[in-house]
């Protein structure tokens, strides 16, 4: 029981961190996608 509470901790932390990473870099990746599809969409009425 007891390995089976600190599999859990385990599991529960590395998704917690992996969350926090993804949000980490996924909103500046984000920011910075959008800054460059809009840089490169100079055309009047294009792909949005």
């Amino acid at each position: 029981m007891h390995v089976v509470l600190h599999a859990l901790i385990f599991a529960a932390s590395v998704v917690a961190i992996w969350t926090v990473a993804a949000v980490l870099v996924g909103v500046p990746t984000g920011y910075v996608l959008r800054r460059l599809s809009r840089r490169y969409a100079k055309t009047p009425g294009g792909s949005r």
